[in-house]
Formats: structure tokens, sequence, C-alpha cells
């Protein structure tokens, strides 16, 4: 009987919404990121240590992606098909996100792996980023169950070129010679 009278109790309300972001009028949570780290981030970054790797990224304000090539002497991509890129975005605990490339277990399968990554500095000069240095999948490109956190590295990126500003021009002038 008091079976009985939960249903029908459950069924005379109506169930509550789910809220799932802040609640109407409340304040959005503030962005938490490096000093500098919010303006245009956007160009082309090569690593300090390993120059070969060029880092094409473009910022929306939001979130920065960047696609990762490396470069040849011979000023050709060497990419060899794998194909490096990360995304990180502001948010209120940091600047943070994943770099995602293509692993190979040893029967030659290739595994997407993704490695934690934060920006945690940034002038106009350079970007500072810190990423998960190794991860691990199973032959059949699991991640295993038991994550072992991975030792961080930092990678200066020296920022080679800004996105150039679009130039709309001034409009033509006539000439005298063309005015009647």
């Amino acid at each position: 009987m008091a079976l009985l009278a939960a249903g029908a109790l459950a069924v005379a309300c109506p169930p509550k919404p789910v809220r799932t972001g802040p609640a109407p009028g409340s304040p959005l949570p503030s962005v938490q990121v490096p000093p500098g780290c919010q303006r245009d981030l956007s160009g082309t970054y090569a690593h300090a240590q390993r120059p070969e790797f060029r880092y094409l990224a473009r910022d929306d304000g939001t979130t920065l992606t960047m696609s990762v090539e490396r470069v040849r002497a011979d000023a050709g991509s060497a990419d060899g098909g794998s194909r490096v890129s990360i995304t990180l975005a502001r948010t209120s605990r940091g600047f943070v996100g994943q770099a995602r490339a293509t692993a190979f277990v040893s029967t030659g399968q290739p595994c997407p792996v993704e490695f934690f990554t934060e920006v945690i500095a940034c002038d106009e000069a350079a970007l500072l980023l810190r990423s998960a240095a190794t991860t691990a999948v199973d032959e059949s490109c699991r991640a295993p169950p038991s994550a072992v956190h991975a030792a961080m590295m930092e990678h200066r990126l020296i920022r080679e070129s800004a996105p150039q500003p679009v130039d709309a021009g001034e409009p033509e002038q006539a000439s005298p010679a063309s005015v009647q």
C-alpha cells in the first residue's frame, strides 16, 4: 500500500528540471588563465628545443586550437601521416585541454591517444605549455583501467608570426582623366 501511494505521488508531481549550468541571473564562472593569455594567440610558433616542429594556432577568444607539423630541412612537410592537434579552452579551471595524436601498438595498429595539456604562461614572444609526457593503450587501443599519472613536460613555443590584420583597403579614387 505504501508503494502504491508513493507511485501515485510520483505521477501527480511533475519532475523537477535538472540544472546543468549556473542558475539564471547568477554570474558565470570566471575564467582563470595566466596573465597575457586572454589576448589573441593566433599565429605560427616553433618549438624552442625542436624548431623543426611548427604550430599553427587559431584562437577564437575561448578556444585555442593548434595543428602541429614537422618541417624538414628542405622546407617540406614530414608528418608521416601522424597528425597531432592541440585544443585548449579558457575555463574556470585554467587554460586546459588535450593534445591528440596517433600511437602505434606492437601489431602496428594505429590508436588515437590524448595527452592532458595546459597553457602555463603567455607573453608577446612565446607560449609555455605543460603536457603529459606519456600515455598508455593496450593492443585494442584502450586505456588501462587504472590510469597512471604521467610525468609532465614543459614546451616553450616561440612566436614566429602573428596573424596579419585584414586590410579592406581604401576606396579607389577616380582619376581626373576618367571623370566626365
